[in-house]
């Protein structure tokens, strides 16, 4: 929240700041959105022209494109693809809740070992 935001940066704001402190308040920023579960967050500093002392940092949430299933189950492929979709939507935020809740379901399928790894798109 901004509330959040601004608790975490005040030690940071209305004051001259080194392009290093700029980064290191992108990094706290990012800090903070991953450990609320958004696991892939990024703040960034964007291009920008300075101006009446107001910065930009664009916040990155990470999405979700698509599930790609490795299986040597005897489980349909199909089926496994089907659950995934079900339970992180293509254009979602990638979430800690979200990526456990697949490792879950999918794992109470007999006959499966479900293990959540991400890559980048």
């Amino acid at each position: 929240s901004e509330a959040d935001l601004q608790r975490e940066l005040a030690v940071d704001l209305n004051r001259p700041q080194t392009f290093a402190g700029l980064e290191a308040m992108a990094q706290k920023i990012t800090a903070m959105y991953r450990h609320h579960g958004l696991l892939v967050a990024r703040a960034v500093l964007p291009p920008q022209t300075l101006k009446d002392g107001v910065l930009t940092i664009r916040i990155i949430p990470g999405r979700y494109d698509s599930a790609h299933i490795s299986n040597t189950s005897s489980v349909s492929t199909t089926v496994a693809q089907r659950l995934a979709g079900t339970t992180t939507p293509q254009g979602d935020m990638v979430t800690r809740k979200q990526l456990e809740r697949e490792a879950l379901l999918l794992g109470e399928i007999p006959g499966v070992n479900a293990q959540v790894a991400m890559k980048t798109g």
